[in-house]
């Protein structure tokens, strides 16, 4: 068997001419717009493929062109020049011994596209009667296997009906699309986590590579599913793309040791003042612009003045997969002086050696300069890796690379795939300007960006997206709204603790929101007169813990009606604010310092109590009560920590409520909170403050009682740095060196861990080591690349990003 000859393909699709027909090939969720498909274009008249859609209205390109390639070796060895785009077709690849047939090629050079709208009408629609009175065109035209309806809404047929195509909800488990039976478009191949919101649009699209060769060593279909989302407490969603990719090999042997990669054309406005980057520890490579001047009249592009101010970032990040290398090269490189090396592929062992991180010629990517430095062994992956805000760290805009087009390669490498076996991989794009930030600090909120993203995609529960719809209004209500009062929140707990175990309703089956007037009654009231129906929060008959989890999982949504000023706000003297410390000075110190609540009254009847929390992340690192508790039914005690406001304002918030309808709660809300102070480094006074608000207490006669609001300014410190401090920060719990080799110190300034949990970054448990008595582990034996270790003591966990360096 030869395994040292390469296998390559460029997916580039020959454009058919399509019969003139309401195709949809562009996708769109307020600032974002993504034209047509990777490689095959969905006849979009050469737009750019992701364009910026300005708060004037005024659009302009982010992304001139998006394609992908494969690199990749059979067991045979077999070489193909398959360059050639006569070998990719728009279309499912039902059976490589099919001729290729061209009509059908036409017919499937399209997006096919759905709003969540439509779906929640189509859902609404079924569940009255089982019956679909109005008939909606997306969802009956959606290429769902077997889609009885679909040459109807399409004008033709599949050829196969048993055909797995485009992905959705089967309502009667039939393994059928029959949007009569209740089924729907469903976007499952985007892996973010399902307590989040539906997107509001998503797209789908199929596309095979086949060459004519006997026996089919490469035949591989490519599935492409896009989505977006509108959020209004969220605001990096109103400029971010989903992608999912889903690889499948429909040839006849076994794929191995193979890159997939990414071909990008950045065009920040215009095209030729643009410099490009990436991030290893965030997945992410990005473009930007030089200067914070969008072209010049110097340029080959006209100013543009509309675009002035178009200097954010644009960025793709990817999610369950590492990138193992980006690459770059300039489009005109007899333009300036780069040399012949640096110059883009153009034969099928040059587009190899870009896949793999190697120049045109073969010679190693260094990293210093433009990279291309013949006969130095500083090896590097990725080029320009470095912050470009840092004079020391390596990045074109530390170089001053000359202005030029330039286009990036980065690659995602894939073991193996054996036939009928598919391969996902997600991605999004991003773009990234905040008001007031300048070129090089909105590459900087990218990369905050891409953190928040890939935290979404997380391997852990922990996280939750938060995002209000504008769609639950009049009376409507969030699954979780327990009381009422328009907005899901810690206060729910109250009606789930006092109904807990009582089994006694009809199964609701709308499950996002819902229509309380249009949901049966179970004609058992609380104190409130609500009735239990709005209780049972996941609408399954009982109400039990996994109701609780439905108020995490809608924490903060709320009814469009929902009245901000029935908060409960006023200030109260007799709870207080109290510290261990002798002053209200907060010491330059990595110790936990413990603040507690005393609450200057007491009551037998009191059987819950609720409150928030809210503190400036800028000095506060972490804030938890002593105990601990996330969320469980033991006292039927709840725990929210969750990030209310967008990234750009300081303020965390901390929800917590503690009920239990059997005895008083005396005892335990005399709370005491874990705060950990990071620092003052400036010569100023610095103050910060921590506030309790929406105070409230549930007594046994059922009323909710508001107690309003109580805060403490501390006065800060000013931290004295040390060598260690210069190593460590004032982190309470470090692992470093960050990169590592292999050896990971760690220390820790609070709680002692008894043991870490180490995730790959797909979330698979690899390793479990005891941290008992230790102050480093070891991880030589893994892979280089990014890695989650869960370290843990009792029920306090925390999480932290680890790169394994090669």
């Amino acid at each position: 068997m030869f395994k040292n000859i390469i296998f390559i393909f460029i997916l580039t699709f020959q454009l058919f001419l399509v019969e003139a027909q309401p195709n949809i090939n562009s996708i769109q969720v307020n600032k974002l717009r993504q034209n047509g498909t990777p490689n095959i274009g969905n006849d979009t008249n050469d737009k750019p493929f992701l364009q910026l859609v300005q708060s004037n209205g005024s659009i302009v390109s982010l992304i001139k062109k998006f394609d992908f390639y494969i690199c990749v070796q059979d067991a045979r060895g077999v070489f193909y020049n398959t360059l050639d785009p006569l070998y990719t077709h728009p279309g499912p690849l039902y059976d490589k011994l099919d001729p290729f047939d061209s009509l059908e090629a036409k017919h499937f050079n399209k997006s096919w596209q759905v709003f969540d709208s439509e779906i929640q009408n189509h859902k609404k629609d079924y569940w009255d009667n089982s019956i679909i009175d109005n008939r909606i065109n997306s969802i009956y035209s959606w290429p769902g296997k077997g889609n009885p309806y679909f040459e109807k809404y399409n004008g033709f047929k599949l050829k196969k009906q048993d055909y797995n195509l485009a992905p959705f909800f089967d309502y009667n488990g039939d393994d059928i699309y029959n949007p009569d039976d209740g089924d729907y478009p469903n976007h499952n191949r985007i892996h973010i986590n399902d307590i989040n919101i539906n997107p509001t649009v998503i797209s789908w699209s199929v596309f095979h590579f086949l060459p004519p060769k006997i026996p089919y060593s490469l035949a591989i279909e490519f599935n492409l599913l896009t989505c977006a989302y509108q959020c209004s407490e969220n605001d990096i969603f109103d400029h971010t793309i989903f992608n999912s990719l889903w690889i499948t090999n429909r040839g006849d042997e076994e794929l191995f040791d193979f890159n997939l990669s990414f071909l990008t054309d950045f065009a920040l406005g215009c095209e030729d003042d643009d410099y490009i980057g990436c991030s290893p520890s965030t997945n992410s490579f990005y473009g930007y612009n030089s200067n914070k001047v969008d072209a010049t009249t110097s340029m080959s592009c006209d100013f543009d003045p509309l675009n002035y101010f178009l200097n954010g970032s644009i960025s793709c990040v990817f999610f369950t997969d590492l990138m193992s290398t980006f690459m770059y090269y300039p489009e005109s490189p007899t333009k300036t002086t780069f040399p012949f090396g640096m110059s883009g592929p153009e034969l099928t062992n040059e587009y190899h050696y870009y896949s793999f991180g190697y120049w045109r010629d073969g010679s190693n990517l260094t990293n210093f300069g433009n990279g291309y430095n013949p006969g130095s062994t500083l090896y590097s992956h990725f080029a320009f890796s470095g912050n470009p805000k840092l004079s020391n760290q390596w990045s074109m805009y530390k170089e001053k690379m000359p202005l030029e087009n330039y286009k990036t390669i980065s690659s995602i490498h894939v073991e193996y795939l054996f036939p009928e076996q598919t391969k996902q991989i997600h991605y999004a794009f991003v773009y990234s300007q905040h008001p007031g930030a300048n070129h090089l600090e909105n590459v900087e909120i990218a990369k905050w960006d891409a953190t928040f993203l890939r935290s979404i995609y997380g391997v852990f529960d922990g996280f939750q997206v938060k995002c209000s719809s504008e769609k639950c209004s009049d009376d409507c209500l969030w699954n979780g709204d327990t009381n009422r009062d328009g907005i899901v929140n810690q206060e729910d707990l109250y009606n789930i603790a006092v109904g807990y175990k009582l089994s006694i309703g009809k199964i609701r089956e709308y499950i996002d929101s819902w229509i309380p007037n249009e949901s049966e009654n179970w004609n058992v009231h609380l104190f409130d007169s609500t009735d239990l129906k709005h209780v049972d929060a996941d609408g399954n008959g009982t109400i039990a813990f996994d109701d609780v989890n439905i108020i995490k999982r809608f924490f903060g949504f709320k009814n469009s009606n929902f009245n901000e000023n029935s908060l409960c706000n006023q200030s109260n003297e007799l709870i207080k604010i109290k510290s261990k410390l002798e002053s209200d000075t907060l010491p330059s110190m990595r110790s936990t310092d413990l603040l507690y609540i005393d609450w200057s009254f007491r009551h037998d009847s009191i059987i819950g109590v609720s409150f928030e929390v809210s503190y400036d992340n800028k000095f506060v690192e972490v804030l938890l009560p002593e105990t601990s508790i996330e969320y469980g039914i033991n006292n039927y005690a709840l725990y929210f920590n969750e990030i209310r406001n967008n990234r750009f304002e300081k303020r965390n918030y901390f929800s917590m409520a503690i009920t239990n309808k059997d005895s008083s709660i005396n005892e335990l809300i005399n709370t005491k909170i874990k705060i950990q102070y990071l620092g003052n480094n400036t010569d100023a006074i610095q103050f910060t403050k921590l506030k309790l608000d929406q105070i409230k207490i549930l007594t046994a006669d059922g009323q909710v009682h508001c107690l309003g609001n109580v805060e403490k300014l501390f006065r800060l410190e000013k931290s004295v740095a040390t060598k260690v401090d210069e190593l460590i920060g004032h982190n309470p719990f470090i692992f470093y060196p960050n990169p590592t080799l292999g050896i990971l110190n760690y220390k820790s300034f609070e709680t002692h861990y008894s043991r870490c949990l180490i995730f790959n970054a797909i979330g698979q448990l690899i390793k479990e080591e005891n941290m008992l008595d230790r102050d480093n582990i070891d991880i030589t034996d893994l892979n280089p690349g990014i890695y989650f270790i869960e370290v843990v003591a009792g029920n306090l966990k925390r999480v932290f990003t680890v790169i394994k360096s090669e």
